[in-house]
């Protein structure tokens, strides 16, 4: 009777398929939650004067951003053997990871522009 072996599974089937995971969604995320979480406490941010309240939201949202970049980078960096013709499965993660990095920084931009509001203005306004 023969013994089954199974292949290896690569980095990018395992921990490193959740990694680009994470580092796609990490950014729209971020700006859905500090979206959210700005409009839900508007009012008792103006009703108890807690304006640190709002901008610590978007600092978290922020970093919660730029981590995902990060994460996407650092895929990218460990697929040094990707190429554009796309044919493997390490050419399209390369791609992923680009992508993620993109979404990432542009999300971040976004919260930044979004703070940036609740800095110049007061929530009451």
């Amino acid at each position: 009777m023969a013994v089954a072996t199974h292949p290896p599974h690569g980095y990018w089937e395992q921990t490193g398929l959740a990694r680009l995971v994470f580092a796609v969604l990490a950014g729209p995320t971020a700006v859905s939650a500090n979206m959210f979480a700005g409009y839900a406490l508007t009012k008792w941010a103006c009703a108890t004067g807690h304006t640190f309240v709002l901008t610590s939201i978007a600092v978290l949202s922020l970093m919660f951003a730029l981590t995902g970049a990060w994460v996407g980078w650092t895929c990218r960096a460990q697929l040094l053997g990707a190429n554009e013709q796309g044919q493997r499965i390490i050419d399209r993660s390369y791609f992923i990871a680009i992508v993620a990095v993109g979404f990432s920084l542009i999300t971040a931009l976004l919260i930044v522009l979004q703070a940036y509001a609740t800095l110049i203005l007061s929530p009451c306004e």
